[in-house]
């Protein structure tokens, strides 16, 4: 499949190289880990890395996946070193509401995702159901599939 290419709009940006020396954490950053440069080299063939940038700070990372007729949301993380900004602007719903709209755009009726348990609350208030389906995320523990269609 062909690479898609996605318009940046607003604060929502690709992530670029001049990205990665800013300091990033996580809530999960015990288990994941990850770190800004990480997700430029997840940027590739039909991944997407969006960035919510305020300022020149990097709040929010989202990775999403095109398969073809959805996006997968593959992670969205806040970023804890920005924790003031992040309770005042609140950047990942408005990064996941975007990647909404452009799938939409793209005529895809949804959005899949698959959530930490205690995160499922939270994904039913922005839309998404679970599908009932529980699978091992590894050391994330088990997941819920959840996914929300697209009005």
């Amino acid at each position: 499949m062909k690479r898609k290419s996605i318009p940046e709009l607003g604060p929502f940006r690709y992530i670029r190289n001049s990205d990665i020396s800013q300091p990033f954490q996580n809530r999960l950053t015990s288990t994941n880990n990850l770190v800004l440069s990480d997700f430029l080299h997840y940027n590739k063939e039909n991944r997407h890395v969006f960035v919510y940038d305020y300022e020149g700070k990097i709040l929010c990372v989202v990775v999403f996946d095109d398969e073809g007729d959805h996006f997968y949301l593959n992670l969205i993380e806040n970023n804890e070193k920005h924790e003031s900004e992040c309770d005042e602007i609140n950047p990942a719903p408005k990064l996941i509401l975007f990647v909404e709209k452009v799938a939409k755009s793209l005529g895809y009726e949804k959005i899949r995702l698959d959530a930490v348990q205690t995160l499922v609350p939270y994904y039913e208030k922005l839309g998404y159901s679970t599908m009932n389906v529980k699978v091992d995320g590894g050391s994330y523990g088990i997941l819920e599939k959840m996914k929300k269609e697209l009005p």
